[in-house]
């Protein structure tokens, strides 16, 4: 009977315990919503940009062309930042229209920010390059470079959002090297 006791007084002080857990996390997801953010700040300027010779497409024996990307980029995400956020991951991409598909867009420049939120870096080349750009003898023009986030607290719901930061152009396709 004695040991009864103290399991039946144990089960009653973790149901006590995990419900307020519970509800603590549940207000700190709440009252999260509420708390003003503000908008990144990032300045982007161009270096080059080229389409380069990548590996050699075992089926088709051709060299792929690869879009590679040279840049200055300055990012400050410190609006972002609440008592809860654990971690912000901030990215670059590209969006070009062709005339077989309606939007492409494509990442080339990735980081994770956990303690310091803002970046300076100049002439970076791209993390990842882009192949199929002038696929088919397209020439994409005028491409839109985007910031793009997703802001991670400890508890509550993923935050994302993005800012269109410059455009840049590519090399016209009658003139590639």
């Amino acid at each position: 009977m004695g040991m009864h006791n103290l399991v039946e007084r144990l089960s009653k002080l973790w149901s006590v315990f995990s419900s307020w857990i519970l509800w603590y996390f549940l207000a700190i997801a709440i009252v999260d919503n509420f708390v003003p953010r503000m908008e990144p700040r990032v300045s982007f300027s161009q270096k080059s940009v080229s389409i380069v010779h990548g590996r050699e497409d075992p089926s088709t024996h051709f060299h792929k062309r690869l879009l590679d990307l040279s840049f200055d980029v300055d990012v400050e995400l410190g609006g972002l930042k609440t008592w809860n956020t654990r971690e912000v991951f901030a990215y670059l991409s590209v969006t070009y229209l062709t005339d077989k598909t309606t939007k492409n867009e494509f990442v080339f420049w990735d980081r994770v920010f956990t303690e310091t939120l803002s970046f300076r870096g100049e002439n970076i080349k791209a993390k990842y390059k882009k192949g199929g750009v002038h696929a088919g003898g397209v020439d994409p023009g005028e491409m839109t470079v985007k910031l793009g986030w997703c802001v991670f607290p400890f508890v509550g719901q993923i935050r994302r959002g993005e800012k269109e930061v410059g455009k840049i152009r590519t090399p016209e396709f009658g003139k590639l090297a």
